[in-house]
């Protein structure tokens, strides 16, 4: 087996990968074991909660990340920045199942941090994970 298919740690997978293609029986194995794969990732955070941080558009890496978290059952609370950002986070967040809390959170602003914790900790009880997806840098140094 060539040593690349080696990274694969699933030995079903590494299996399907090493036979040919070309092959119905064996291409109809691989696609029901990315079916399989794939239902697996859906469930993976069913259960889990937690908040995001730096969505600014739907072309924000927090966004992407967000879609994916929210397709693998997770239950997700957003930040923005400001009102001119609060909109724009509200539209996306609106396409998502179920019911996502939104909070202001500039966080050069101690006070909205610490209203984001008394929030998470009214709305959710506790979270799981955080995504920190926050970035400055100066118009001039782009």
């Amino acid at each position: 087996m060539p040593s690349h298919f080696k990274s694969i740690t699933i030995p079903a997978l590494r299996r399907c990968f090493a036979v040919s293609l070309n092959d119905r029986k064996h291409l109809l194995q691989l696609t029901s074991l990315f079916q399989e794969i794939q239902m697996t990732v859906t469930n993976l955070l069913q259960g889990k909660k937690g908040v995001v941080l730096g969505v600014a558009n739907k072309r924000s890496i927090a966004w992407a990340i967000s879609k994916g978290m929210s397709e693998a059952g997770a239950e997700l609370a957003f930040t923005y920045q400001n009102d001119k950002l609060k909109g724009r986070v509200e539209d996306l967040v609106e396409t998502l199942p179920g019911e996502s809390p939104l909070y202001p959170c500039d966080v050069t602003n101690d006070d909205q941090i610490a209203a984001l914790g008394e929030g998470l900790g009214k709305d959710f009880g506790s979270i799981d994970f955080v995504v920190h997806c926050l970035a400055f840098a100066a118009r001039e140094d782009l």
